[in-house]
């Protein structure tokens, strides 16, 4: 948002992902599986609502994820940065690359950026205003399968809900790669979307 606080967040994001936010403000599930190969905007839209998410929601934080803790700075951290941006919001927020995290300044709420080498240290994250309400799992393919997700997302999805977990990853060519089979399972609580280069418009 601009200092006028106007822009229309459907004007920021691809239109392939317009039902996938509606369905994530209205709550209606927690677990978002975004799959597609390179220039679906899945990383783009997936930083877009966290930050948005976060400056309409005071109690609202954020964790952003690696398997690997040296690919944050030019992955998630960038990508975080490109979405505060693109709303027009760099004036309110302040950014720490030695820790690293994003810190939206009139309230305090952080975008944390964690490595998953040890999913045990998941466990002393803490918040000082509110929760962690987005979980963002980017190259979400490059985990060893579903439970050492599980491990992380109970050390961080503490209180009585209203959680967002966001899976992006590029879809592994082979059919029984576990992230292929664990999204394709139906389940009341996730929704998969998947889009391409080709839901994204030229301009």
């Amino acid at each position: 948002m601009t200092k006028d606080r106007k822009i229309n967040f459907l004007d920021v994001i691809a239109p392939a992902f317009e039902a996938v936010h509606r369905d994530m403000t209205a709550g209606l599930h927690t677990h978002y599986a975004l799959c597609g190969g390179r220039g679906s905007c899945k990383s783009s839209f997936a930083s877009l609502e966290i930050v948005r998410g976060i400056m309409a929601d005071k109690n609202a934080n954020a964790v952003a994820i690696r398997k690997i803790g040296k690919n944050l700075r030019e992955s998630v951290y960038e990508q975080c940065l490109w979405a505060i941006d693109k709303l027009g919001a760099a004036d309110l927020w302040d950014s720490r690359v030695s820790i690293p995290e994003l810190v939206y300044r009139p309230t305090g709420q952080r975008i944390v950026f964690k490595g998953a080498d040890d999913p045990r240290k998941f466990k002393s994250v803490k918040m000082a205003q509110g929760y962690v309400k987005f979980i963002w799992y980017e190259e979400a393919d490059e985990f060893a399968g579903i439970e050492e997700i599980d491990v992380i997302n109970q050390s961080l999805m503490r209180g009585n809900g209203g959680f967002v977990c966001i899976y992006t990853y590029n879809p592994p060519r082979s059919a029984a790669a576990w992230i292929n089979t664990e999204f394709a399972k139906k389940r009341t609580d996730r929704l998969l979307h998947k889009s391409d280069y080709r839901d994204v418009p030229e301009d």
